[in-house]
């Protein structure tokens, strides 16, 4: 344990620094480097030792850290009181462990000296880089709107009581002084004016409002005050709403050579452009009005396609939220639309934030047809299919309702511009009604934690092993069994280029020991259309993306299908049952496609007297809750078709051969699940429907 700790330490850190082991299980580090930095390295370290599992124990083992920071000038003088900074080291190391361990933690003389928690410390690190480089510059600006994104992400979606002291946390947490024309002290510390601290904060509370709906509703009333006290000064936030006043102090125990920003009223937030009075911040600025800064705008974007995605992220920072709802790409395994996990990520969505009233589809609307039929479905198509979208999303009916009252506008921009996109939302903006209050968050991932399925261990029959991998009798059987191994396995997720994250297998196989019998999963049979439909438009066309390599002919020569019929039938007539038919499905220019079918193997075997005719599909990069089942019902039904074929021609030249059908083994060299909520909760409704 300890030697392999040790070399991942050394790995990791050895080129910013010594790295060495100074006792018994505690190991110290001297670097040198910019502190936010270090601090991020440090926490991308602790998130791989409580995920990577340890090659002896087979499990992950966390650690506790504690970190001491100096200045370069001190570098001298304190490597020469080395016992005193590894004595600094050590307290934080036990403060560390104090509070629960797995966490990092800086030497504190008090409790309010440093808040950094296990899920913030990533995101302090990279924040306080933006300060410190926004001070270098003087730029104060920069500076408020980097902790303007801690604050949104403290206040979104958490009561108005629980924020109150949240500004002034952020505060002692970067060392900020205000109003002062003294040098910020230490690495960490920054100095930023007081009205422009004020300014960020206001805009940390409008954000957080359009992000959860919480903590301001559509009729508050900002402004700021300054309270002189014994002490000293104390800046507060004042959020009116009707005959109540919430008090949020910004900063406090200030020194001011001044009486500090005059009172300022700031507005109410939920202004358009058009109507935003003088003393109001608008919802949206383009630059075209003096309206004020530019708050977050309750509109919903659902980009298809690259291209799309990347307009999209470029409103990251002003639209509610954004959820990508591509088709499955056709180049590689010719999916249908996954409308259910599209669908599932969109309601979701809609319904944390209650401020969302718009949505806007960007790109090609027909690569996403099946989630946006179901979205703009009217009042009786609704009634209809309820019942059938609470078992397929594992949304709750009154939650379906609940979206569903929401009356939420559905509008495409297939002109891939940022002055299309503009148009779209600044219309979306003028059609929203000023101060009407929005309805009350609804967080479904929160809310599934609560009915959760027990992950019971797979029976030793159907354990996922190197040597055989899951063995069952049919798809029906193989579709909940499989999801549920993946969905309750240790590998650490990963995270794909769009930044969603995801579990694989490196390898999977499945064994199919009566393939035949029942080919469609519960879950997709009320769809057998569209399994149908799959399999015709890529297995069974010349023109498919399978059936054209398979069925080619070029130059005279037998198509590949013609002569895997041959060489099978040949094996059976000789009596070799050592015989396997390869049939390659790629072509030159797809040979390194990520997804997709690689290769069929027909196997004639001799079992019990007769011949069965075995088939092994090799597909490369196969995702579980739909690719999966296509891809198997694809492999079955070409399987059941070849069969046919080979059985027509032995009865003709053969019949007295006993033939029948096989095993089928279907593997794929990546199988992977998202793991959105969607998807997660439409992985649990499958293995519960199975588990009934």
């Amino acid at each position: 344990m300890l030697a392999e700790f040790g070399r991942r330490l050394r790995e990791t850190f050895s080129d910013e620094g010594v790295v060495f082991r100074k006792g018994g299980e505690e190991f110290s580090m001297i670097m040198a480097g910019d502190p936010p930095d270090i601090l991020l390295r440090l926490e991308k370290f602790r998130r791989r030792m409580e995920s990577e599992p340890f090659a002896f124990i087979k499990r992950p083992n966390t650690c506790s850290i504690g970190v001491t920071i100096f200045e370069p000038s001190d570098l001298a003088g304190r490597m020469s009181r080395f016992d005193d900074l590894s004595a600094e080291a050590q307290q934080a190391e036990r403060r560390a462990k104090a509070e629960g361990r797995n966490c990092i933690r800086l030497p504190c003389t008090a409790e309010s000296d440093c808040l950094l928690r296990n899920g913030e410390l990533e995101r302090a690190a990279i924040d306080a880089r933006l300060g410190l480089a926004a001070g270098v510059r003087g730029n104060t600006d920069i500076l408020a709107d980097a902790l303007t994104e801690i604050l949104v992400s403290e206040l979104a979606g958490r009561s108005l009581a629980y924020s109150l002291n949240t500004p002034v946390d952020v505060a002692r947490r970067f060392g900020l002084r205000f109003g002062s024309r003294e040098q910020a002290k230490g690495p960490l510390e920054a100095q930023i004016p007081l009205e422009s601290w004020a300014a960020a904060v206001a805009r940390a509370f409008l954000r957080a409002t359009f992000r959860s709906g919480r903590p301001l509703t559509p009729d508050s009333l900002l402004s700021f005050r300054v309270n002189e006290l014994a002490e000293g000064a104390k800046l507060l936030l004042d959020v009116a709403e009707g005959a109540i006043t919430h008090q949020i102090p910004i900063a406090d125990g200030l020194k001011l050579e001044s009486s500090g920003p005059s009172t300022v009223s700031i507005g109410r937030p939920w202004f358009s452009s058009s109507i935003v009075p003088a003393s109001g911040i608008s919802r949206w600025d383009d630059g075209s009005t003096d309206a004020g800064n530019a708050s977050l705008i309750p509109v919903l974007l659902l980009p298809i396609g690259d291209a799309a995605i990347v307009l999209a992220k470029q409103e990251r920072d002003r639209v509610a939220d954004i959820v990508e709802i591509d088709d499955r790409p056709v180049a590689g395994g010719g999916l249908p639309d996954f409308w259910q996990s599209n669908l599932a990520r969109v309601i979701g969505a809609c319904l944390r934030n209650p401020n969302i009233s718009t949505i806007i589809v960007v790109g090609n609307a027909r690569n996403a047809a099946a989630t946006l039929d179901k979205l703009q479905l009217d009042d009786n198509g609704w009634a209809a299919q309820a019942y059938d979208l609470q078992r397929r999303l594992s949304i709750s009916l009154d939650k379906l309702q609940a979206f569903r009252e929401r009356n939420i506008q559905v509008v495409r921009v297939q002109e891939l511009t940022v002055l299309k996109l503009h148009e779209e939302i600044r219309n979306a903006i003028e059609r929203l009604v000023p101060n009407v209050r929005p309805g009350a968050a609804i967080n479904l991932e929160a809310e599934a934690q609560y009915r959760r399925l027990p992950l019971a261990q797979p029976p030793e029959a159907g354990r996922l092993l190197i040597s055989d991998g899951l063995r069952t009798t049919t798809m029906a059987y193989a579709y909940p069994q499989a999801i549920n191994l993946l969905r309750s396995s240790n590998a650490p997720p990963q995270t794909e280029a769009t930044q969603r994250r995801f579990r694989e297998f490196p390898t999977f196989k499945l064994v199919l020991t009566n393939p035949f019998v029942e080919t469609v999963p519960d879950y997709w049979k009320s769809e057998p259309k569209i399994l149908e439909d799959y399999f015709d438009r890529n297995f069974v066309k010349e023109t498919g993306l399978f059936g054209r390599p398979l069925l080619a002919v070029e130059a005279g020569q037998d198509s590949l299908h013609e002569k895997a019929l041959a060489a099978t039938v040949e094996a059976l007539k000789e009596n070799r049952p050592t015989r396997r038919v390869l049939l390659p499905v790629h072509s030159a220019s797809q040979f390194d496609q990520p997804l997709g079918l690689c290769a069929i193997q027909i196997m004639p075997r001799r079992r019990e007297g007769r011949w069965n005719l075995d088939f092994q599909w090799i597909w490369r990069t196969v995702e579980a809750l739909v690719g999966f089942p296509f891809s198997v019902y694809g492999s079955i039904s070409w399987s059941t078709r070849f069969f046919d074929e080979v059985e027509s021609r032995m009865q003709m030249i053969a019949p007295a051969v006993p033939l029948q059908r096989g095993e089928l083994t279907y593997l794929a060299l990546s199988f992977h699940m998202f793991l959105d909520a969607g998807d997660r909760e439409i992985a649990r409704a499958i293995v519960q429907d199975a588990s009934h």
